[in-house]
C-alpha cells in the first residue's frame, strides 16, 4: 500500500471521532465512562478496540502514521459502524495519490444506445459528481430540457438544491435531497482522482444551499441505494418509480440511470409523455424556473 498521506489521516481521524461523539456512552461505552458524558470517550473507544488511548487520540487527530486496515477494522468495531461506514473509511485509507488526475472518460456510445433504448422510462448518463452528460426524450418529458442549460448547471444536484421545481414536484424532496449528498459524500472516497472536481462542486453548492452545507457536515456517507420515488408531474400527476443505476463498462466513474415505473399506471403515463414528445406537442415540464435563473 502507498503512503497514507496527511490529508488521508485527516479525513480519516475526523470521521471516525464523529461517529464516536454519536454514540452514547453510557449504552455502548466502558463502566467507566458510563456515569459522566453522553457521548462515547476516547479512552472508551481504546477499551473496547483493544488499543491504547494515545493511540486513537492520534488517529483522530491525523497523526497516527502507520494506518492499516487492521486498525481501522478494531475501532470500526468498537464504534459499531455500519458496513457502508467500514467501507468508507476503507476508501478513504487506500485512496490512490494522484496528483495529475486523468479527465473523466469520454462517453461511451453503448452508454448512450442503453439511454435511448430505454424509451419511454427516463434515463440518463451521469458521470461520479452527478453531472448529466446525455440524457433521453423521456428524461426531458419528465425533469425538464437540461440542454437549455449552461454545461455547468447540468448537475442532479444542482438541481435539486436550487430548482424550485424540483423541491416541489418530487415527494419527499428532503429524504431524495439528503439521499444525494450522503451518495456524494461516498463517490468522493471512491474516486478520489476527481477530488478537486468534487470539492469545486461542494463549495458551489454550499454558496447556493444553507440546507446542503447543513447536511454536507452531518450526513453520513452511502452508497445511493434503490428505492422507491414519487414525482408529481404537473400534466400526468403522480409517477412512482424505482431509479436504478449501473456502471459502464470500462469506464466505472460513469453511470446509466434509469427512473424504472413500480406500477402499470406510471408505465401508462410514461408512454404518453413519449408519444407527446415524439409529436412535439408542448409539456408543462418543470425547468421554467430554472431556466429563467441560468439566463439572469
Amino acid at each position: 500500500m502507498s503512503e497514507v498521506s496527511l490529508e488521508q489521516r485527516r479525513q480519516i481521524g475526523a470521521y471516525l471521532r464523529s461517529q464516536r461523539l454519536r454514540l452514547d456512552g453510557r449504552l455502548h461505552g466502558p463502566a467507566r465512562d458510563r456515569r459522566h458524558v453522553a457521548h462515547l470517550t476516547q479512552s472508551g473507544v481504546a477499551e473496547l478496540a483493544g488499543v491504547s488511548e494515545v493511540l486513537v487520540a492520534q488517529i483522530e487527530t491525523g497523526r497516527y502514521p502507520n494506518l492499516n486496515e487492521r486498525v481501522l477494522g478494531k475501532l470500526a468495531r468498537a464504534l459499531r459502524l455500519a458496513p457502508h461506514q467500514h467501507a468508507y473509511l476503507r476508501n478513504l485509507l487506500w485512496a490512490p495519490l494522484a496528483p495529475n488526475p486523468p479527465a473523466m472518460s469520454d462517453l461511451a456510445p453503448g452508454a448512450c444506445s442503453v439511454v435511448d433504448a430505454a424509451m419511454p422510462v427516463p434515463a440518463f448518463v451521469s458521470d461520479c459528481c452527478f453531472n448529466l452528460l446525455y440524457w433521453n426524450p423521456a428524461l426531458v418529458a419528465m425533469l425538464g430540457d437540461f440542454a437549455r442549460l449552461p454545461t455547468a448547471d447540468r448537475n442532479v444536484i444542482w438541481s435539486m438544491f436550487t430548482d424550485p421545481a424540483m423541491r416541489q414536484r418530487w415527494t419527499d424532496w428532503e429524504g431524495n435531497a439528503q439521499n444525494l449528498v450522503a451518495a456524494l459524500r461516498m463517490q468522493r472516497s471512491i474516486f478520489p482522482q476527481w477530488a478537486a472536481e468534487f470539492d469545486s462542486l461542494v463549495e458551489w453548492l454550499r454558496t447556493a444551499s444553507e440546507q446542503f452545507a447543513a447536511w454536507w457536515e452531518t450526513t453520513d456517507p452511502l452508497l445511493n441505494p434503490v428505492h422507491d420515488k414519487e414525482y408529481d408531474h404537473p400534466d400526468v400527476g403522480p409517477l412512482r418509480i424505482f431509479q436504478t443505476a449501473a456502471s459502464v463498462t470500462g469506464a466505472p466513474e460513469l453511470a446509466i440511470v434509469h427512473m424504472t415505473p413500480r406500477d402499470e399506471e406510471t408505465r401508462a403515463k410514461f408512454a404518453l409523455l413519449a408519444e407527446r414528445v415524439a409529436t412535439g406537442e408542448a409539456l408543462a415540464v418543470p425547468g421554467t424556473e430554472r431556466e429563467r435563473l441560468a439566463a439572469d
